[in-house]
């Protein structure tokens, strides 16, 4: 059996699973963690989400300065399911995120949104 290594959010359930956590909580064969890094990773800063008929499309695009045009990089389409195991899946790895990883102003962005959403203590500072 190949070792896991990670989670994966393919959408695609597991045999004998039914519930969503547990269907979203997949790890990730050696095959898929090779392919997974086998492309290039190219630098992007604008997302588009765009909901049709029968899911969403899924732009990402690369700008620096206002006065530089937006340069398009790729764009996914994803089915109704897969687009909520890709939220399940962010929600759960970007909850890993410490103010360690980002810098003063993203951390006091992070804090102001947990805040908003109940899920901190304002604090006095």
């Amino acid at each position: 059996m190949a070792e896991k290594k990670n989670e994966a959010g393919s959408g695609a359930p597991e045999v004998g699973k039914s519930e969503p956590e547990e269907t979203a909580k997949k790890l990730i064969s050696d095959e898929d963690y090779k392919a997974m890094y086998s492309g290039p990773a190219v630098a992007t800063n604008r997302f588009f989400l765009t909901i049709t008929q029968d899911g969403a499309r899924l732009a990402f695009m690369e700008q620096y300065g206002e006065k530089v045009p937006a340069q398009f990089r790729t764009a996914v389409s994803l089915s109704f399911a897969n687009l909520q195991h890709l939220r399940d899946l962010l929600d759960r790895q970007l909850k890993r995120i410490t103010p360690i990883h980002l810098t003063k102003e993203e951390t006091e962005e992070l804090v102001k949104r947990q805040e908003a959403q109940g899920k901190t203590e304002p604090s006095d500072a």
